[in-house]
């Protein structure tokens, strides 16, 4: 339950750096967040749960290095499009999803985030993102040079 109310206040903090990114706000006609999901562990199966649950948010696509568990997310999340690999997912999924949440094993952070973040996606990464301030600040800067959001998730 503990576990529920966290991941709500991540949604909420998101939400709200999203809307001050884009500017996006609520209106009738409904402007989804498309989310590409990296990595398909536990949190991610727990933060899709959550991100079904919000009336602004669609996942889109999902990826893992094996495609046989990257299928069975999809089917299981009702997601339209996998990927068997991570390079796949940027060729493919640029320019569609607003937002890459990213759950991979945390000691691969640093690499798979400064890879999204080369090819100019938002990143939403499971902590701990970094292991340490040279990396944090690599990744922030890289962020800012290309226009990108950098968010790690509470």
């Amino acid at each position: 339950m503990k576990l529920m109310s966290i991941m709500k206040k991540i949604k909420f903090r998101l939400q709200w750096e999203i809307c001050k990114k884009f500017n996006k706000q609520k209106s009738k006609s409904k402007k989804y967040i498309k989310w590409g999901i990296v990595g398909l562990g536990n949190m991610a199966d727990l933060y899709s749960k959550v991100l079904c649950l919000d009336e602004m948010s669609v996942i889109v696509s999902a990826a893992s290095r094996d495609i046989s568990k990257a299928r069975l997310f999809a089917k299981k999340h009702n997601i339209a499009r996998y990927y068997g690999s991570y390079n796949d997912f940027i060729e493919n999924e640029k320019n569609l999803v607003d937002f890459v949440y990213i759950a991979t094993p945390s000691e691969t952070h640093f690499d798979y985030v400064k890879m999204f973040l080369e090819n100019k996606f938002n990143v939403l990464c499971e902590k701990p993102m970094v292991y340490s301030k040279h990396q944090f600040e690599y990744l922030d800067k890289l962020a800012k040079s290309n226009d990108v959001l950098l968010i790690e998730a509470m």
